[in-house]
């Protein structure tokens, strides 16, 4: 350490650990595959429909986990409900500043809300054949298909429409979702790796790279198992990849580029940051995560074989996880007075540890599990397999 740092910093360095990287990696998650699914139902492009179903359970799934590891951060989680009964959300003069997370609650349901019913209509028309075939869960079924007990040509439609419109909708709503993010810690001017014009474009973009990544992964892994592959779809995913890669390596790079152009006083220090002290997981964002699989997927045959495409979307994955934890824990390395740096030793125990985090992530892969089991990835309607009839 050099110069001159708050005593405070020294006694606490880094506020937002793990769990806070582990956040804006969830919510990018979430926009990405819903983005990706809207291809299929918003614009009606049939060879994502295949893998449209998985890509709206997965948003939804991480949806409905995106706000734990903010809650598990709080010192006191039984009062976060009071984002909603306290808001913020209009100047007064005894609370002059508005709360951007209020936002971001708000945003949550409304999303959630959007999701759920967009689920409903999606599958309703299988949900009505579950029941119709009987058995102990046949009242659940008939609940969820809005006691519906026949499939005709005019309750497809009516749902088509509704889940284009919901699609429609849900675009900006998913970009908000996660761009408001980047915006979040882009507007801490204290920070000088988060105070950049492009942190909610590139918070956006990365967004949709993981979640392309991770739909490609978990596509083969259930289509594959049930022994309905279809190769054209990874293909097709594996070239959206890699252009979503290509033009956020390019914003990353430009935004080094300006960085480096303007060098103000804490340049020093945040070079140090970026090639001396995280120049590890640097490496994984930037190469390892970023570089190695655009290499891969941009050459025709080896984007045409399933193992390396799997192979890309892993490594993409972890360099998009790298980048959220470069910038969240790397913002905070950074003294505010900009004329040192601090450390960050990730624990792997307590309630923002590793191992809360990792169980996190694990909720998410359980509530999926359940998702997929109610909501089947491959239903007939859900995917247009019924005879063109389907949403």
């Amino acid at each position: 350490m050099e110069q001159f740092i708050y005593p405070n910093e020294l006694a606490q360095p880094v506020i937002w650990g793990v769990l806070i990287a582990v956040y804006p990696y969830i919510t990018g998650l979430v926009a990405g595959s819903f983005i990706i699914s809207s291809l299929a139902y918003a614009f009606g492009n049939t060879r994502y429909k295949k893998a449209g179903g998985i890509a709206v359970l997965l948003a939804f799934t991480f949806l409905l986990i995106a706000s734990l590891p903010l809650i598990a951060d709080l010192k006191q989680p039984d009062r976060a409900y009071e984002i909603f009964t306290r808001p913020h959300l209009i100047a007064t003069p005894s609370t002059p500043n508005i709360s951007p997370m209020a936002v971001f609650g708000y945003l949550l349901v409304g999303y959630i809300i959007l999701m759920a019913v967009e689920i409903i209509f999606l599958w309703r028309a299988d949900l009505v054949e579950k029941a119709n075939r009987g058995g102990k869960l046949k009242t659940l079924w008939r609940i969820l298909a809005l006691g519906a007990r026949e499939i005709s040509e005019i309750m497809l439609k009516r749902d088509k429409k509704i889940v284009t419109v919901l699609a429609f909708v849900g675009i900006p709503l998913a970009a908000l979702f996660h761009a408001y993010v980047g915006f979040l810690f882009g507007s801490m001017k204290s920070r000088v790796l988060w105070a950049t014009p492009f942190m909610a474009v590139d918070f956006l973009v990365s967004a949709i790279v993981s979640g392309i990544a991770l739909l490609i992964i978990v596509y083969y892994a259930f289509a594959s198992h049930a022994g309905k592959l279809d190769k054209v779809v990874v293909y097709g995913l594996s070239g959206l990849l890699a252009w979503t890669l290509l033009v956020d390596l390019a914003l990353k790079g430009a935004d080094e580029l300006y960085r480096a152009y303007h060098r103000t006083a804490s340049w020093p220090y945040l070079h140090t940051l970026k090639f001396e002290v995280m120049v590890s997981t640097g490496v994984i964002e930037f190469i390892i995560g970023g570089a190695v699989p655009l290499v891969l997927l941009l050459i025709p045959r080896l984007r045409r074989n399933i193992p390396i495409v799997l192979l890309s979307s892993f490594l993409t994955l972890l360099g998009v996880l790298a980048y959220r934890w470069n910038m969240v824990i790397g913002g905070q390395i950074i003294s505010r007075t900009e004329q040192g740096l601090l450390w960050y030793t990730m624990p792997i125990f307590g309630k923002e540890g590793l191992i809360a985090s990792l169980s996190i992530l694990a909720a998410g892969v359980f509530i999926f599990t359940i998702l997929s089991w109610i909501f089947p990835w491959d239903g007939k309607y859900a995917t247009g397999k019924a005879g063109g009839e389907g949403v």
